[in-house]
Order: structure tokens, then C-alpha cells, then sequence
């Protein structure tokens, strides 16, 4: 069984990375730029993304999620975390401070399963 569990994270995780690999590009087209992505290997894997804006304005971000019918759900979740995270940027901007490179936080689930 432990086989079958390592070999379902490397797939689970291989997926993810793929589809993380494929939203930079999504995001690069609205002005973000995916800088890091950590992996932290456990009972569930754990992908910290590291996300910078580069141009253009979150308003390209409710356009991503308008057409969302060609994300995955993974893509889907991170740029609903950027649309909420940049949602903070006229509370943190009149304190003197910029949003700059944001990470968020991936809990890969399905990776491991109970034995029957």
C-alpha cells in the first residue's frame, strides 16, 4: 500500500504542478507573475506559490474569473486568493505600504487515501 499511497502524492503532484505551470501563464497575461512555488512534502503535500503583480490592474482578474470555464479548480482558488488578497490594497496602500509579492497557500487533497 505505501507504493500505492507515494505513487498517488507523485501524481497529485505532479498534476498540481502542471496546473500551477499553466495558470502563470493565464496570470502573465493579466499583469502577475508567478516568482516561487515551494512543495513541502507531508501526509498532504503543501505548494506555497509566490505571486507578483507586475501590471495592468485587478480588474483583469474578475475578467479571469468571468471566464473561468477553462481553469481547474486549483487555478480557480488562486485567483479568487489574489482577487481577495489585492481586495486589501486600499486598506494597506493609505498606511504607507504596497502589496507586492503575495503567497498563497495549496493543501493538495486526494493525495492520500484510507486502505479499505
Amino acid at each position: 500500500m505505501v507504493a500505492g499511497a507515494k505513487g498517488k502524492s507523485q501524481e497529485v503532484v505532479q498534476t498540481t504542478i502542471g496546473e500551477i505551470k499553466a495558470l502563470g501563464a493565464v496570470l502573465a497575461s493579466s499583469g502577475f507573475l508567478i516568482g516561487d512555488i515551494v512543495l513541502t512534502v507531508g501526509i498532504l503535500p503543501k505548494f506555497q506559490v509566490t505571486i507578483e503583480q507586475q501590471e495592468h490592474g485587478t480588474a483583469d482578474l474578475e475578467k479571469l474569473l468571468a471566464n473561468s470555464e477553462g481553469l481547474t479548480k486549483t487555478q480557480s482558488s488562486v485567483v479568487k486568493a489574489l482577487q481577495q488578497i489585492y481586495g486589501f490594497k486600499d486598506t494597506v496602500e493609505p498606511a504607507g505600504y504596497t502589496l507586492g509579492q503575495v503567497d498563497i497557500e495549496l493543501e493538495v487533497v486526494g493525495a492520500v487515501g484510507a486502505a479499505e
